[in-house]
């Protein structure tokens, strides 16, 4: 009698223990739930605060565009995406990256006035913005009767402007942090390739002076926009981006200062910008 009782009290026991260790490896998985939880809550706080200091001073894609009209630089068509690429940009990734680079060549054609072109590329635009779920903000700016609102070359501008700014806002806000810093990332190399493209025939002088001075500029843009792509560092649609932006960063920062910036240096940029560009829009 007296052996089974102790055998009884054994057995309550390793009951109490292996409820006691249960609990306490619960309460331990719980606090490293809670951990990563709250290191996911900063890095994400942390990617917000680069993203908008990076866009507080972000040019607009039509500042630049728009410098390139006052330079007296001739329009080139060559240097727009075509709107034959559009079929091959199926990801997300490449969705956002090209809704960047498209809505900078909308820019383009507005600053030049030609509406006709620029019509075919808004429609095409909004289509990404459809796939990108920011056609709600797009139609927002644009509104109805888009073929009459372009007739306006002012208008054209603005509407070229805000189709941008307002997509990619709205998708940030919807948490789509990643998606707003490819479109900024797409719209950054084209107004580039634009820009670097116009002043291969262009050498530095009282009209194109401004435009070099925006390249320059760019030193700054481009190290914020890099910061929030290392953000993302590890995801396979940023890693190739990260290490052809770091390299365009150091081209750029090859210039100490502004009057340094020659037309034969602005060309050999131009084919530096042009690489990195042809891997984003085939």
């Amino acid at each position: 009698m007296k052996k089974i009782k102790f055998l009884l009290i054994l057995l309550v026991s390793s009951i109490i223990v292996s409820s006691c260790g249960d609990t306490k490896k619960e309460e331990s998985s719980e606090a490293v739930l809670e951990s990563k939880d709250s290191t996911a809550i900063e890095k994400e706080e942390f990617t917000q605060f680069e993203f908008d200091k990076m866009m507080a001073n972000f040019p607009k894609p039509m500042e630049i565009e728009s410098e390139i009209v006052n330079a007296g630089i001739k329009f080139d068509k060559i240097t727009i995406n075509s709107l034959e690429n559009l079929p091959n940009y199926q990801t997300e990734s490449k969705k956002a990256l090209n809704f960047g680079t498209y809505a900078v060549d909308l820019g383009y054609l507005a600053a030049f006035d030609k509406k006709q072109d620029a019509l075919k590329y808004f429609k095409n635009t909004r289509q990404l913005a459809v796939d990108l779920n920011a056609v709600e903000s797009f139609d927002k700016v644009a509104g109805a009767n888009i073929e009459n609102q372009l007739a306006n070359k002012d208008t054209l501008i603005r509407i070229a402007d805000d189709v941008y700014y307002d997509s990619y806002t709205y998708i940030k806000s919807s948490n789509k942090l990643e998606v707003a810093t490819l479109i900024v990332a797409g719209s950054w190399i084209e107004s580039q390739f634009h820009a670097l493209s116009a002043l291969k025939s262009y050498p530095r002088n009282a009209k194109t002076e401004k435009l070099y001075n925006k390249i320059y500029e760019q030193q700054t843009h481009l190290s914020n926009l890099l910061n929030v792509l290392k953000q993302f560092e590890g995801k396979e649609e940023f890693n190739a981006l990260i290490t052809d932006f770091s390299a365009l960063l150091e081209m750029y920062k090859s210039v100490k200062e502004t009057k340094e910036l020659t037309q034969e240096i602005a060309v050999k940029f131009q084919k530096e910008v042009e690489a990195v560009r042809a891997k984003i829009i085939k």
